[in-house]
């Protein structure tokens, strides 16, 4: 009867405890990208349609030539949740988009503007990787001297001369 009272107990006890939050979706790790492949194609500094540039959180806050399209701290108001989801028209992407969304991948968006649409762009760290040669191989050419009246070529590199 004990074991009954101490498992039920145990069991009660991990049904209480609250799952562990998810961490807020990323600008750098997770919305960017998600712009990268479905928007940048069109809306970037170079071909921004309508005005509007998707590849900085700063521009897009400022919006486009028709009005904003992001409502920090409200998906629901955000133009660009809305376009994706297809509740406003024009949809977006296209339809004759190679890719198109998934709800997961919408969910991370509308999940990054509803966490207040932060630039953690800064905050990640890039580590260069450390990329060696497969095999050594000898220093470019860097000179070359001819003399006209000799059948003689003059190369050089920065070890060392030889002649041909």
């Amino acid at each position: 009867m004990n074991r009954i009272l101490v498992l039920s107990a145990l069991a009660l006890g991990c049904l209480a405890t609250p799952a562990p939050a998810q961490d807020k979706p990323s600008y750098a790790k997770h919305v960017r990208p998600f712009l990268a492949k479905y928007c940048l194609e069109c809306h970037n500094a170079k071909t921004a349609k309508l005005g509007l540039n998707l590849e900085t959180v700063k521009s897009i806050i400022e919006g486009g030539d028709a009005s904003p399209v992001l409502e920090v701290g409200k998906p629901d108001a955000s133009r660009i949740v809305l376009l994706v989801e297809g509740k406003d028209k024009p949809a977006m992407p296209p339809k004759e988009a190679k890719f198109h969304p998934k709800k997961e991948e919408i969910g991370v968006l509308r999940a990054w503007i509803a966490a207040g649409a932060k630039d953690d762009s800064a905050e990640i760290k890039v580590a260069i990787p450390d990329i060696k040669p497969r095999k050594l191989m000898p220093a470019p050419v860097r000179t070359l001297a001819y003399h006209p009246n000799a059948p003689l070529l003059f190369i050089g590199n920065r070890n060392c001369s030889a002649t041909v």
